[in-house]
């Protein structure tokens, strides 16, 4: 018998601003967000499916590719 798949946990606007926060090392905060943006990504398309309101997912969304953009440069 094969085990129940853990639901993929939710993430919030707040814990990844957090998250971010703590890293001081431009490649270790610029490799969490590119992380952080594929599952926010992956959180968006499901949440499109089931709710009609993605504001903050978008907002959350736009602040990493902000932040990837300026950890680029």
């Amino acid at each position: 018998m094969s085990t129940p798949k853990k639901p993929a946990s939710v993430l919030s606007s707040g814990f990844i601003k957090l998250k971010l926060k703590s890293i001081t090392n431009k490649a270790e905060r610029k490799r969490a967000c590119e992380a952080y943006l594929v599952r926010m990504e992956a959180q968006r398309e499901a949440q499109k499916k089931s709710r009609s309101n993605i504001e903050d997912t978008d907002d959350v969304i736009r602040f990493l590719r902000a932040e990837i953009k300026y950890l680029s440069s």
